[in-house]
């Protein structure tokens, strides 16, 4: 059953999410990560939505991915360097997405590790296969 905030982000920001899920795939499939600042500026939402959207639309993204068997790609999506603990990891956001989701976050470490190398994985095998056909 799609809500309403999901309805909402999925149309009112269409070309971002389609553009993002894009972008995260790409990083995935070579292997790579990108911070948050960084996805925002390619799909040219960088100071212009609250953390919320932007949170919305990476939960959105992941999920789908899950639930197509590519694992919560939004791992990939990192903080920069911003001074903080948090920095080269997920936001609080993606530990709450896989709570959701049924995954064990009792170690996050552990739980990011876990997942990037799925995510990398299965996107590089996708990736091999979109070339073949």
């Amino acid at each position: 059953m799609t809500t309403n905030w999901e309805h909402r982000i999925r149309t009112t920001y269409r070309r971002q999410l389609i553009a993002a899920k894009a972008i995260i795939d790409g990083y995935a499939r070579i292997g790579e990560t990108i911070t948050y600042r960084r996805l925002e500026q390619m799909i040219g939402l960088a100071d212009r939505v609250s953390p919320a959207v932007r949170n919305a639309l990476l939960e959105l993204i992941s999920l789908d991915s899950d639930a197509e068997g590519g694992g919560l790609i939004t791992v990939v999506v990192l903080h920069g360097n911003t001074g903080t603990p948090d920095d080269g990891k997920p936001g609080t956001g993606f530990l709450a997405i896989a709570a959701s989701v049924g995954r064990d976050i009792s170690d996050p470490d552990a739980l990011y590790a876990y997942e990037r190398d799925y995510v990398f994985a299965h996107a590089q095998r996708e990736g091999a296969l979109s070339s073949i056909y």
